[in-house]
């Protein structure tokens, strides 16, 4: 579903660097999605992204898997949604067998009054045909409209139990 666009498997459009999906869509614009089994160390990520980013190539992180499976935990959540910063810190996993897609975001609320923190993981699942990926990296589907009525009424839940408007500090 991607007319004009040249998709290479398995491309190294950078000495050294290869990404398991290339795209380069008539526009110009390139895109290196990195597929990742397990977890990668933020040095290893910090220097393929800047690779990608000094020739001008924008890049999309998938984790294989489900959020929290067995064999992602040895990759913490805040690892996972550093991989997407062009998707502002969500986390992407992608399930092979099932071929959905879980977007997954952290939701914090921190009381400045008595410095405790809440926090939870907003997700949710999409078929690939109900979401198209941009050549900005970015990822078209209503995540980010639910993720922030998801938060609204996560900070909402707070603000009620006090009975007046809570001082936060949102993290994305």
């Amino acid at each position: 579903d991607y007319p004009s666009v040249v998709v290479q498997v398995e491309y190294a459009a950078i000495p050294s660097r290869r990404s398991d999906i290339y795209m380069e869509f008539h526009t110009g614009e390139k895109l290196a999605i990195d597929l990742h089994r397990g977890s990668i160390s933020t040095a290893k990520w910090d220097n393929k992204h800047m690779d990608y980013k000094n020739a001008d190539i924008k890049d999309l992180w998938f984790i294989l898997g489900q959020p929290y499976e067995r064999k992602e935990r040895n990759m913490p959540f805040f690892h996972q949604i550093m991989l997407n910063e062009n998707l502002n810190n969500t986390a992407v996993f992608l399930n092979p067998v099932t071929e959905l897609v879980t977007l997954a975001k952290n939701i914090v609320y921190r009381d400045i009054r008595d410095s405790k923190e809440h926090s939870k993981v907003f997700k949710r699942e999409y078929s690939l045909e109900e979401i198209r990926i941009l050549p900005t990296g970015k990822l078209e589907c209503d995540f980010d409209l639910l993720y922030m009525k998801s938060r609204e009424d996560f900070m909402g839940m707070f603000s009620d139990q006090l009975n007046e408007p809570p001082q936060m500090k949102f993290a994305s």
